[in-house]
């Protein structure tokens, strides 16, 4: 991968890629050689690198734009080609007139000063794996919206029923209420567990709910309820796909099981963290990588005065930060009391008062931590742990991917299940629509 700093000899190229064409500019020390735009398909594709070789580019630089840059960059990197992938920060804050072909001139002459920083360039299979991670991120994010605003509805009616959003039978007695006799549903789908008085209020709460809706709020609550389910099996589906690549890459899953063995860093935290770092050995030192998952703090200077501001620099990989963040907030939570993290965040908190600048400093000894293990090949071994602790942190280890495989099994079941659901929540969602309208346009003629 190319580095920064230097001022590059030769020949050097800078692409702006939009999605049906790119915009390429030539320069070397002295002056601009060529600019063309060129459309992106293959034929284009071909076309660019035989200008490459011919010109005796040294190096191209291009910006990481969505995904429309992939194809571009993996055909470049086939090719035997160097290429720089910046992130789009470091030159959208160019001055002048914004076109492509201004761009692709500024990538190339910054390229050639040596004033782009290297992102990271992933392999095609841990690129699919961060898709799927992100995507699965994201759709456990939709569901914890819809939770919010169904929760929002029942605080309106004052209503306790935030318990059944946590369990799948109570998801199912929420999805059904208004179809079925709530006594009927909680025969049906009630958990054995629950106590005669817990079940009586249980289902005074649901009777309540039932009786205070109109038609409005129940076509609220029954769209919020289909949405809460397809985010869920989208989840599940992306979920699956992360542990396909785990199982067929061996390099991932010896990095994913070193991680897992870390107390209160759970399955999806350690596969999105393996995800996004995609190789360690880009990284050479911690405080590399905690800059680069934009966890350091912001420095303001003037002169020899340097002022530490604490707060985050936030330009790293945002879905990294994500996952450490959530990681050390679960150890504050349910940590042991001898966690060195877990411990760390809790002292940090009650000597400063403030909660989330307790977590992002967890969040930071975390990432030094996970550096450490996967640089060194070696697992979670705090001081004063002895064999017998290890020996039991394996077994949770085993116990966490028993888990993982029964999970996979169950996604594998909800995949072959989820085309029919769509369809009957497609039908459904368009026969309430055309109810609704039909009732509408009939109170309308009425009234007319």
């Amino acid at each position: 991968m190319e580095g920064e700093g230097a001022r590059k000899q030769g020949a050097v190229m800078g692409i702006d890629v939009a999605k049906d064409e790119f915009q390429h500019c030539i320069v070397n020390e002295n002056a601009i050689l060529a600019e063309a735009e060129i459309q992106y398909t293959k034929a284009g594709i071909k076309s660019l690198i035989t200008t490459i070789k011919r010109r005796k580019v040294t190096s191209v630089a291009m910006e990481s734009t969505s995904e429309y840059h992939l194809k571009l960059l993996f055909a470049l990197m086939d090719a035997g080609i160097d290429v720089l992938l910046a992130n789009p920060q470091q030159t959208k804050e160019t001055q002048g007139k914004k076109t492509d072909k201004l761009d692709a001139r500024r990538i190339a002459i910054a390229h050639r000063d040596g004033r782009l920083k290297p992102s990271v360039i992933s392999p095609k299979e841990i690129m699919e794996l961060r898709k799927a991670t992100r995507a699965m991120t994201r759709a456990k994010q939709n569901m914890t919206k819809s939770k919010q605003r169904l929760n929002q509805t029942f605080h309106f009616k004052d209503v306790d029923l935030k318990a059944l959003l946590k369990s799948d039978w109570g998801r199912t007695v929420l999805q059904s209420l208004f179809q079925d006799d709530v006594d009927v549903l909680l025969e049906k789908h009630a958990s054995s567990r629950m106590k005669p008085n817990q079940r009586a209020k249980l289902r005074e709460n649901l009777v309540k709910f039932k009786a205070s809706c109109d038609e409005i709020e129940v076509e609220l609550h029954e769209t919020e309820m289909e949405q809460l389910t397809l985010f869920e099996n989208h989840a599940n589906r992306y979920e699956n796909t992360c542990w396909m690549v785990v199982k067929r890459n061996d390099h991932v899953a010896r990095a994913f099981r070193t991680l897992l063995g870390i107390p209160n860093v759970g399955p999806a935290t350690s596969i999105g963290t393996v995800a996004e770092l995609v190789s360690i050995s880009h990284f050479e030192d911690p405080d590399q990588l905690v800059k680069w998952a934009g966890l350091a703090p912001k420095v303001k200077q003037s002169g020899h005065a340097k002022h530490v501001t604490g707060k985050l620099h936030k330009g790293g990989n945002k879905y990294l930060r994500r996952h450490l963040t959530l990681a050390c907030m679960n150890m504050y939570a349910k940590g042991a009391a001898d966690h060195p993290i877990a411990a760390y965040i809790r002292e940090k908190y009650a000597s400063t008062g403030k909660y989330w600048e307790a977590i992002v400093a967890g969040a930071r000894k975390l990432l030094r931590v996970m550096w450490y293990m996967l640089k060194h090949d070696t697992a979670w071994s705090p001081p004063g742990v002895d064999a017998s602790l290890l020996a039991e942190l394996n077994v949770l280890i085993d116990r966490k991917i028993r888990h993982q495989q029964s999970t996979i099994k169950k996604c594998e079941a909800l995949k072959r299940q989820l085309a029919n659901e769509s369809m009957e929540i497609m039908c459904t969602v368009r026969s309430h629509a055309a109810k609704h309208r039909s009732n509408i346009l009939h109170a309308l003629m009425k009234s007319v």
